[in-house]
């Protein structure tokens, strides 16, 4: 934290030219920094298992299918077969 702030335009003193392009030196240098880390992780994010499925998602609407809505009916499916199958288990225990 301390090296930031030596190096942050805030910590130039002075007044005029010099002093005004060390401030505005140091301030693109900070937004190239900051653009370096966002980029680092968008690529991050790209790489991840919910921007899969984002893209999987967006390529099916393309073609016409809501791919969210088809896996929704599949888990339904999947929940009320798993409930009839505890229902029969309670119903006729082992």
């Amino acid at each position: 934290m301390l090296a930031s702030w030596q190096v942050s335009p805030e910590n130039v003193e002075g007044e005029g030219v010099a002093s005004d392009l060390v401030r505005v030196i140091r301030t693109i240098t900070q937004v190239q920094e900051r653009i370096k880390e966002i980029a680092r992780s968008h690529e991050k994010l790209a790489t991840g298992d919910l921007y899969e499925l984002y893209a999987r998602y967006q390529a099916e609407r393309e073609d016409g299918r809501d791919l969210l809505n088809e896996m929704a009916e599949r888990f339904d499916a999947q929940i009320a077969e798993a409930k009839k199958m505890l229902a029969t288990l309670q119903a006729d225990p082992p």
